[in-house]
């Protein structure tokens, strides 16, 4: 809705004679009442014996009276309105509102001329046949509403230079006047035959122009021909000596296929030899792969061997101090016994011999164990047979007395010292605490020659 409409509207309904009142801003909001109000009282006006009902109280009610009242004005009036536009009430409803409302004001307008002029009685026609008259062109009536606005654009942009072609419009008129008041030798037959004049020698000027440039036209189209005409010839005899080519059989031909043969059997010389390449190189890394595993699994094997003989060693070396601290003690009852008897002495020597000999046999059992597991140990196990014997050795002569024992004691540390020092041949560390605990067992239990003789004798 634009402020145009609303305001025709609100004049035509003056016009017409509408007792309500119609403001500006009625149609701000939605206002049902005013627009059935409006269209009831222009139906009426229309066609008194109209049968449009004027209930409104319900939302069928409404829906009903907009379509009778649509039905109503196409039927007799022949003007389409949209129900939906009307039941909004609002600005657009008043588009719809103004097609009704000017076609009754045309209506009043004509029955006025009409009362102004009463002779002309005989031809005047009826307001419903000149509007249905009016309505079956709507394209005529779109077209001159066109029309019409397409002149008063033109005629205000006229207006608007107005101020500016006055004067000259004011020239050329006194010069037209005088022109045809005045003789033929006046000075403004002159001037309007020299300008005639003027107008002849540009014409002349731009014909001559143009019979030059037709000239030329003409000159580089006889170029242009004999250009193509060049061309075509160039073309024809090229077509001609290719067909004459495409049928003679080049020289190198030969040699080309030969070549092209060869090509063919190194590329597949090739093919085969990449294939047999890429196998090859596939066997490799599975060797490489097996290879690395074993070498891995050797490693993992080794290294359990070496931690089996450490702990091995260390069993060994923890024996011996228990062997120490034995025999400690029995040397200490031995001296006791020989303050009280003499004869408790043989009895203990020949007790101690018998604990030294199983200390031997389970010492020689676990270097039989070490010789089945690994064959660069068996330098360990003739050792502990060495040491065995001179176990062996110094219990012999257990019924002789104490110092016998003690001599033997000495050397059966000893050997097993030395045995494990061939045991573990990578563990320096641990071979030099054998021997040094060896050595210091053997000092300690008998400070006599017959431990460095039991020493050689091994």
């Amino acid at each position: 809705m634009s402020f145009r409409e609303l305001r025709n509207l609100t004049e035509m309904m003056r016009a017409l004679g509408y007792p309500r009142p119609i403001s500006m801003g009625n149609f701000r909001t939605p206002n049902f009442e005013l627009v059935s109000d409006l269209l009831y009282w222009m139906v009426k006006k229309y066609d008194p014996t109209s049968s449009v009902t004027e209930e409104i109280d319900t939302e069928d009610d409404r829906v009903e009276f907009l379509t009778q009242v649509a039905t109503e004005v196409l039927a007799k009036a022949r003007i389409r309105l949209n129900p939906k536009r009307l039941y909004a009430a609002d600005g657009f409803a008043v588009k719809e509102l103004t097609k009704l409302a000017r076609v009754l004001y045309e209506a009043s307008r004509i029955d006025l001329a009409a009362q102004q002029e009463p002779d002309d009685d005989d031809d005047e026609v009826s307001v419903k046949s000149l509007l249905g008259s009016r309505v079956k062109d709507p394209k005529a009536t779109r077209q001159l509403a066109s029309d019409i606005t397409q002149s008063g654009a033109k005629l205000y942009d006229l207006l608007e230079t107005e101020l500016d072609v006055r004067d000259a419009r004011q020239q050329a008129i006194r010069f037209l006047d005088a022109l045809s008041t005045n003789h033929e030798n006046s000075s403004e037959q002159k001037f309007l035959e020299r300008s005639i004049q003027d107008i002849l020698v540009s014409l002349q000027e731009n014909v001559e122009l143009t019979e030059r440039q037709v000239v030329e036209l003409d000159a580089e189209e006889k170029a242009l021909a004999a250009k193509i005409k060049k061309a075509q010839a160039d073309l024809e005899r090229s077509e001609k000596r290719l067909k004459s080519l495409q049928h003679v059989r080049p020289a190198f031909m030969d040699e080309y296929e030969k070549l092209e043969k060869e090509l063919e059997r190194q590329y597949a010389v090739y093919c085969e030899r990449f294939r047999n390449l890429d196998y090859l190189q596939r066997e490799l890394d599975l060797l490489n792969s097996r290879e690395m595993k074993k070498l891995a699994e050797n490693d993992r094997s080794l290294k359990k061997l070496q931690k089996k003989f450490r702990d091995d060693e260390l069993a060994i070396l923890r024996g011996e101090q228990e062997d120490q601290i034995e025999n400690s003690m029995l040397d200490a009852v031995e001296s006791n016994n020989n303050r009280h008897s003499g004869g408790g002495k043989a009895r203990q020597a020949s007790v101690s011999g018998g604990n030294q000999k199983g200390r031997a046999a389970a010492k020689k059992k676990a270097g039989s164990d070490e010789d089945s597991s690994s064959e660069g140990v068996s330098g360990s196990s003739d050792e502990e047979d060495s040491s065995d014997e001179s176990a062996a050795d110094g219990v012999r002569p257990s019924g002789a007395g104490n110092g016998t024992a003690a001599e033997g004691s000495d050397s059966d540390q000893v050997s097993l010292a030395d045995s494990g020092e061939l045991i573990d041949n990578d563990d320096d560390s641990g071979s030099e605490a054998g021997s040094g605990s060896g050595s210091g067992s053997g000092s300690g239990a008998s400070g006599s020659d017959t431990n460095s003789d039991s020493d050689q004798d091994f």
